[in-house]
Parts: structure tokens; sequence; C-alpha cells
């Protein structure tokens, strides 16, 4: 299993249109939370695509 440490940025994914996330290193678990509407699902979404190798899952997410 890897382990996700870092995120450098999100563009144009969901709500992300221009994301650099905050500057610190994720551990073994992390909780996410926010309220509705903030891009929790898309960041699942792309957790999920990375972890499966399934582009098309962030395809659909995609913003114009």
């Amino acid at each position: 299993m890897t382990i996700i440490k870092r995120i450098k940025t999100i563009k144009n994914v969901g709500k992300f249109y221009d994301c650099l996330p905050a500057s610190f290193s994720y551990k073994e678990n992390v909780v996410i939370f926010a309220n509705n509407a903030l891009g929790k699902s898309t960041l699942v979404i792309i957790f999920r695509s990375l972890a499966t190798g399934e582009t098309s899952l962030i395809i659909g997410k995609r913003r114009f």
C-alpha cells in the first residue's frame, strides 16, 4: 500500500480550480471534514483514481 505524503496542486477538478493545499505532511490516518459542497467527495475521487489508476473518475469531474 502506498501512502500519500503530500499534495502539490489540484487543478481543474470539481471545486478545485487552482488549489495549492497547505504545506504539511500527511500521516497514516487523516480526517477530512468541511461544510457541504467544498470538495470532500472530489478529494475521494482523486484518491480513488490514484489508487486504481482509473482516470475516467477524474475526467468525469473535470472543470470546463
